[in-house]
């Protein structure tokens, strides 16, 4: 159980990074704006990661704090893709607008899994946190292009 939490969480790890230059100009606010929200996501589950994987040590408050921001950014998922927005910077796949009644559904189910992350001690937290890892992967399988990694060679 250990080995498959954490090569979800390597997995969603990479699936959540961002792209290198995010910090350039957007041509839609809701852009940078959903960028935004994800990386927000990408730092409350890599506190919560590192407590579970033993490279931090485990503070509840510190949990709480991670799983409150999961818990408010995950409910605005639906509205901030409401507009179909494409910029080189994002890596939203159309079929977020195609298929939104799965797109949704998927976002629900990932604020419902957050809603289910026990923050109070380290085993509760590595019992319930793989379940958000898998839901948040399902839905960037589905619905997130893979950013391309600038190479030399």
């Amino acid at each position: 159980m250990k080995r498959l939490a954490l090569g979800a969480v390597l997995i969603l790890a990479t699936a959540l990074s961002g792209p290198a230059d995010a910090e350039k100009s957007f041509t839609h606010k809701e852009v940078r704006a959903r960028i935004e929200l994800m990386q927000s996501n990408r730092d409350a589950l890599e506190t919560l990661h590192q407590m579970m994987a033993g490279q931090r040590r485990f503070s509840a408050s510190e949990a709480s704090a991670a799983r409150r921001s999961l818990l408010r950014n995950l409910r605005k998922i639906p509205r901030a893709f409401r507009k179909e927005r494409m910029e080189p910077l994002s890596n939203a796949r159309p079929g977020i607008w195609l298929n939104r009644d799965d797109f949704d559904a998927r976002a629900k189910a990932a604020a419902k899994a957050a809603a289910a992350v026990k923050s109070q001690n380290l085993p509760a937290l590595r019992r319930t946190l793989p379940d958000l890892f898998h839901a948040c992967l399902s839905c960037h399988d589905a619905y997130r292009n893979r950013p391309r990694e600038f190479t030399t060679h």
